[in-house]
């Protein structure tokens, strides 16, 4: 069974829920956010107050949703990835201002379809309180990935973050960013709850010795 904080209706065949990663800097959050925006096609570029993100909802979608082939089943559900994405070095949520909270209300309010969040910002009890996600954990250090993007990130601060992630309680944990974003695609190009169900029983943080 789902976790009571996954929630999930349809309204004209679009589902409404929200999906939170989770991670100490550098384990590759923003890379799963990116990659999903590609495959997705979010290239709509969109702002509710404080809160920009990019979504693939246009008439494309639609006619996918009603029309789907092999080649574009993956398409069907409307995807919005919260933040800044427009290819410069640090992108992401990161981008969004410090006050970014005071416009989440608005934004669940008003934004439909499959909300994807990540990063400190929304590293929380606030934020989750408010969006009730599903919240998916990638492990590791993260150091590999600091260094890779030149981070200038002090001490203090990554282990701030840290303390903050560990005290989080995930529904599901995995061991990379790769490793997400494949289960992402296929969970999101599908029934959605089918595909989170078989998603945390087998990745719920209990069993993770068993892999």
């Amino acid at each position: 069974m789902l976790p009571k904080q996954f929630r999930q209706k349809r309204t004209n065949k679009i589902i409404l829920m929200n999906i939170l990663i989770i991670g100490n800097c550098g384990v590759g959050k923003t890379y799963v956010m990116t990659e999903l925006l590609k495959y997705f096609k979010c290239e709509q570029g969109k702002q509710v107050d404080q809160v920009y993100y990019n979504t693939n909802d246009s008439k494309v979608l639609y006619k996918y949703m009603n029309e789907p082939t092999p080649e574009t089943r993956h398409l069907r559900n409307k995807i919005n990835i919260i933040g800044k994405y427009d290819g410069s070095t640090f992108q992401g949520s990161d981008r969004l201002s410090m006050s970014v909270m005071t416009s989440i209300d608005k934004y669940l309010e008003t934004e439909n379809g499959v909300n994807i969040f990540e990063g400190d910002r929304f590293t929380n009890g606030k934020f989750i309180a408010k969006a009730k996600p599903y919240i998916v954990k990638i492990l590791g250090n993260g150091k590999e990935g600091r260094a890779k993007r030149g981070s200038q990130q002090t001490e203090r601060q990554i282990k701030s973050i840290s303390t903050r992630v560990s005290n989080i309680e995930a529904n599901a944990e995995v061991d990379s960013s790769e490793l997400l974003l494949i289960s992402l695609k296929n969970i999101l190009s599908h029934n959605i709850k089918k595909e989170l169900t078989k998603f945390t029983e087998v990745w719920k943080p209990q069993q993770l010795n068993l892999f």
